[in-house]
């Protein structure tokens, strides 16, 4: 397979390659048989700080995920994602108000990254749905198809979209379902500054403040008491009353 300077091309990142903790290219895997390496440069984002966390994090973010790269240097195989993202915007014109289906390829907590015909885009906890609180992680899954809505791009070409239009509103179900003062069993999530993340059930997330006087885990079951209801800013909130499964 001859390749020349200025082509695109595609692999499977099989690597994340460091020199003395310090996180330095990802290798693909081009057609099973050659190795490219993208430098981090050569990547949208920046990463913050070195050592090993940083290696994990392009870890969890890239292996074995389907890049492509523009060639720019053919020995060693060099590619440039960025490159190769701007040849592709050139033909595969997107603007605000599209609206397109799109294949979720990262999630962190609070943010996603999806593709559409290989054009990152990016999707932002607070566009997800009809919950201001959302752990994207829980919420989607690498491969799964979503519909979504360009509602930014910004100067350097980066594209925001939202999902919450085409997402159901689960908010007269939950109006049915919860009452404020009624206690609520419960699951610990996280525990943070503000007080206690608890899930109500799958998709139902609800910060509960402040700490109880008793000792709180995450993976806890509780019981929780609902003192406020706000379907138009997409919250609820509570306090945790009880342990429901430590004597």
């Amino acid at each position: 397979m001859k390749l020349s300077i200025g082509e695109t091309i595609s692999g499977v990142v099989t690597e994340i390659k460091q020199v003395n903790g310090i996180p330095e290219e990802i290798i693909l895997s081009v057609g099973g048989k050659k190795k490219a390496a993208i430098p981090l440069t050569e990547l949208p984002e920046k990463i913050n700080g070195d050592g090993q966390k940083a290696v994990r994090h392009l870890a969890r973010k890239y292996m074995n995920r389907k890049l492509i790269g523009t060639i720019v240097k053919t020995d060693p195989l060099t590619l440039s994602y960025n490159n190769a993202v701007k040849n592709i915007t050139t033909d595969v014109k997107l603007k605000v108000g599209d609206e397109v289906k799109a294949t979720v390829v990262w999630t962190s907590k609070n943010k996603a990254e999806l593709e559409y015909h290989n054009i990152p885009l990016y999707l932002n906890a607070s566009e997800f749905g009809w919950l201001k609180y959302v752990d994207l992680r829980s919420a989607l899954n690498r491969g799964q198809k979503i519909q979504v809505k360009v509602i930014n791009i910004t100067e350097d070409g980066k594209v925001e979209v939202s999902h919450k239009m085409f997402a159901p509103n689960p908010w007269p179900r939950y109006l049915a379902k919860y009452q404020t003062r009624n206690q609520y069993l419960a699951r610990v999530k996280s525990l943070n500054k503000v007080g206690i993340v608890v899930s109500l059930e799958p998709g139902l997330d609800i910060l509960c403040a402040p700490y109880p006087f008793f000792d709180v885990r995450v993976n806890d079951d509780v019981a929780v008491e609902i003192v406020d209801i706000d379907p138009e800013h997409g919250k609820m909130k509570g306090f945790v009353t009880a342990l429901a499964n430590r004597a």
